[in-house]
């Protein structure tokens, strides 16, 4: 179990995160978690009710996160799936291989950086997926993306594959995503 001393926090602001536990309790006085401030040890992350916000890009190197839960109470943030989900705008902030992206339309929006850095994950996209944002795949190996729109829709960004990983049409690529499937008109998946 992490400590209280495993923590730099600063005027409620999580900036590093210097255990070496896997299982990562963040504590109850963070306010803010900052941007980088959770490296890549990190298995499995519980976000208290106290934080109400997340600045970009903290999980950036999490290559082992698989599972993401909040406070059932917090009034910002709410897990489901091992997605960590902001209430107010419907974006999924964070995913881990171990997710899956919902499809009943209580998420419509895929974050910036939401699943940069994931290995091995099999994430199936429906149509409640409206906006995926800049960066929001990359640099993953193993990735199977199956998308039910047949075309990138309007609202999703032009490099919502960040163009350093998930590059469109391409299966391999120096430095990054080995392996990586890309279907569009997709069902969802079966098992």
């Amino acid at each position: 179990m992490s400590k209280l001393e495993d923590f730099v926090i600063e005027g409620g602001v999580l900036t590093d995160y210097r255990g070496s536990d896997v299982n990562v309790v963040i504590p109850d006085t963070v306010k803010v978690i900052g941007y980088r401030s959770l490296g890549d040890r990190i298995e499995k992350l519980y976000i208290p009710k106290s934080v109400e916000a997340i600045e970009k890009y903290p999980f950036l190197s999490s290559l082992h996160l698989a599972e993401i839960e909040v406070a059932a109470d917090n009034p910002y943030y709410y897990s489901r799936d091992n997605c960590l989900i902001e209430r107010k705008t419907k974006k999924i902030i964070k995913g881990t291989y171990k997710s899956v992206v919902p499809s009943d339309g209580s998420v419509t929006a895929i974050g910036e950086g939401a699943f940069l850095d994931v290995d091995g994950a099999r994430l199936w996209i429906g149509n409640c997926i409206i906006v995926i944002e800049s960066r929001a795949f990359g640099c993953g190996i193993d990735v199977t993306i199956a998308i039910e729109a047949e075309d990138k829709p309007d609202d999703w960004a032009d490099d919502w594959d960040s163009n350093e990983g998930l590059l469109w049409g391409e299966v391999d690529w120096e430095d990054g995503a080995a392996g990586l499937i890309i279907e569009w008109g997709a069902k969802p998946f079966d098992d």
